[in-house]
């Protein structure tokens, strides 16, 4: 079973845990609570709120089209998200508290550590793959990341928590 397989499978374990389809539980559970103003599921959301064109190389030129929406595999990477949200969601991996007064952090420190810490080695020097997140050291330095893509979009976050630091990379 492939990776995105398994988000899937995920997805809809939520779903039918909670009894929401899966845009709503992020909404309600994730985006919400991290101040998450534009995170959608939504195509429609997503457009309203600036999502750019797709581009994908044809022959070493960059074409735009509209991007490719599958609501079929939402839970496996189809969510958008501006900087200011993938901000708020490193803070919150990195175990900060949201800005929004009252609202209690999605997922626990055990959880988080649970989620960032590697399990299984994917074969590829120290790396070991965790709940969604590979666990390796760069440089003596340990990081925890998370890379994905659709046709033509992609997205890598990458935390170094010794550091406290985050890093999203969003690319159309």
């Amino acid at each position: 079973m492939s990776a995105t397989s398994n988000y899937v499978v995920a997805g809809r374990l939520i779903e039918l845990v909670s009894g929401l389809d899966y845009g709503t539980y992020l909404r309600r559970h994730v985006f919400e609570p991290l101040g998450m103003a534009t995170a959608t599921t939504d195509r429609a959301t997503a457009h309203a709120e600036g999502l750019s064109q797709a581009h994908r190389l044809w022959f070493g030129i960059a074409d735009a089209r509209e991007p490719l929406d599958r609501p079929d595999l939402v839970s496996a990477g189809f969510i958008a998200a501006s900087a200011n949200d993938m901000a708020r969601y490193l803070i919150a991996q990195l175990g900060g508290t949201p800005v929004i007064r009252g609202i209690q952090p999605p997922i626990s420190a055990p959880g988080l550590a649970a989620m960032h810490d590697g399990v299984v080695p994917t074969g590829l020097g120290d790396q070991r793959y965790g709940l969604g997140w590979v666990d390796a050291t760069m440089d003596g330095v340990r990081v925890v990341s998370h890379t994905g893509s659709t046709t033509d979009m992609a997205a890598v976050a990458a935390l170094v928590p010794g550091s406290g630091v985050g890093v999203a990379v969003l690319l159309n």
